[in-house]
């Protein structure tokens, strides 16, 4: 839906974006790793890389996910020996990211939102 408004219809949508990937568990959120478009990869807290695909050809070979949600896998290699892997990936022998694949719209909708949005809003409640 979200897509729909952003891309088809040119409307900037003012409202909240359900985010999953936030974790209250001291392990790292999907905001902690950094999305690069260009590679089409996201980059961990420890510098290294999670692809949606590491061999050759299997790109081409892709279709759309049914479930609309691409995966995003670091090597086990570099997850095994990374002293952050307690904080990332404990119970898992790597890390795995999701993004929708409607996530431009859904990351200009979160723009918006730092824009628009007062950064306190305990005083707006403490001032009515």
């Amino acid at each position: 839906m979200l897509s729909w408004l952003v891309d088809n219809k040119g409307i900037e949508p003012h409202i909240p974006v359900f985010e999953k990937g936030i974790r209250d568990d001291g392990t790292f959120s999907r905001d902690d790793f950094n999305y690069d478009p260009g590679e089409d990869r996201y980059i961990c807290p420890a510098g290294k890389e999670l692809k949606r695909y590491h061999q050759a050809g299997r790109a081409a070979k892709a279709k759309p996910p049914n479930d609309g949600l691409y995966r995003y896998r670091a090597r086990k290699t570099d997850c095994e020996m990374c002293p952050l892997k307690p904080r990332c990936c404990a119970g898992q022998p790597m890390r795995k990211v999701l993004r929708s694949v409607h996530e431009e719209a859904r990351d200009v909708v979160r723009q918006i939102a730092k824009l628009t949005l007062p950064r306190n809003l305990g005083m707006i409640i403490k001032r009515s």
